[in-house]
């Protein structure tokens, strides 16, 4: 997937109750990983965010 002009690499998971996303952007050498105790879409959204923040890209509403 690419965010922005950079290519970002994600897996996430899911078990009843809990969700996890692990994501990075290689080129970058910058990593996320999100863990969850619930069954929504928090990590990808959460995640979005803080990549927009670290590239100084302007904000999204990730959350819509």
């Amino acid at each position: 997937m690419t965010f922005g002009d950079h290519y970002l690499v994600f897996h996430g998971g899911w078990i009843r109750g809990i969700t996890s996303l692990i994501s990075f952007i290689p080129e970058k050498k910058v990593g996320i990983v999100i863990l969850q105790n619930a069954e929504f879409n928090l990590p990808f959204t959460l995640s979005m965010q803080f990549y927009d923040w670290i590239l100084d890209l302007p904000p999204k509403q990730w959350i819509k």
